[in-house]
């Protein structure tokens, strides 16, 4: 486990401690697809594709979450994390959507992903407390009732993210005795959607084969894109079944209209949802 890639996870992320790294290794990581970006045998730049479903308006659509995407620090400002991210969607086929949570908002948004979920912090009474992962389980699903997108959890997902949360001491907040709501130092879950006030950007979202968006999303209209990492889909339009010409939107623009997030193309339809994962 502890390869060359590791060791870079670690020059790139020191703030995560050496046990929490090892957890998201072993736990998350481990069998996870790696893509390597290599100049003259060396390794520069790095990233893990984990296989997630997000629920969406009545469709579970496979997305892959990018974890980890860094560059050496005497190797960066070269674009590698760039053409290794390019090259990775680009193989993608039949994958709509990918996901991932951003060191930095603005530079993935330079790259064509969009912001389409928030974070918030919890409520200065949450209570600390030991928290089985099937109650989780049960916590979530509640909180999901109602909304349009989020990712579907199982057990071993929220197992996971309590083993992370083991090292600093703190675990998972439950709210009213036990009986909504939960937090840990990533994610707060209110008793609702509707308690979420939306200010702080959280999880990115960005088209990676635009030809297979027809298969899960609900278009208003025929449309194609503006693409600098993909150069495949700036030959794609979708939406065949509406008349042409097609709406021609940048990347960006374009997966935040899907996911309801654009408020200049009111016509996609407002939708909520809520995604929080890291790893």
């Amino acid at each position: 486990m502890k390869d060359e890639a590791f060791s870079l996870y670690k020059r790139c992320f020191p703030e995560d401690s050496d046990a929490v790294t090892d957890v998201v290794f072993s736990e998350r990581l481990f069998g996870a697809e790696r893509r390597e970006k290599r100049v003259d045998g060396e390794l520069v730049s790095v990233l893990w594709l984990v296989e997630k479903k997000l629920y969406f308006c009545g469709k579970i659509i496979p997305v892959y979450h990018v974890v980890g995407l860094c560059t050496a620090p005497e190797r960066r400002n070269k674009g590698y994390a760039k053409a290794l991210l390019s090259e990775t969607l680009s193989s993608l086929s039949g994958i709509p959507i990918v996901t991932l949570y951003p060191f930095d908002h603005a530079f993935y948004e330079k790259l064509g992903f969009a912001a389409v979920s928030f974070d918030d912090d919890p409520p200065s009474d949450a209570e600390k407390t030991s928290v089985d992962a099937d109650l989780l389980v049960d916590l979530y699903r509640d909180f999901c009732q109602g909304l349009d997108y989020y990712y579907i959890r199982n057990k071993e997902d929220f197992s996971f993210y309590k083993a992370v949360n083991a090292p600093f001491g703190q675990n998972y907040a439950l709210l009213d005795g036990g009986k909504s709501g939960f937090c840990s130092p990533d994610e707060y879950i209110p008793r609702s959607y509707f308690d979420k006030r939306e200010k702080k950007k959280g999880v990115m979202a960005r088209i990676a084969d635009l030809s297979a968006v027809d298969e899960y999303f609900p278009l208003p209209c025929r449309l194609a894109a503006i693409d600098p990492l993909v150069p495949a889909n700036n030959r794609v339009v979708i939406g065949a079944e509406f008349p042409a010409p097609a709406l021609r939107l940048p990347i960006g623009d374009l997966v935040s209209a899907l996911f309801g997030r654009n408020e200049n193309l009111p016509f996609f339809g407002r939708k909520i949802g809520h995604l929080a994962d890291r790893y």
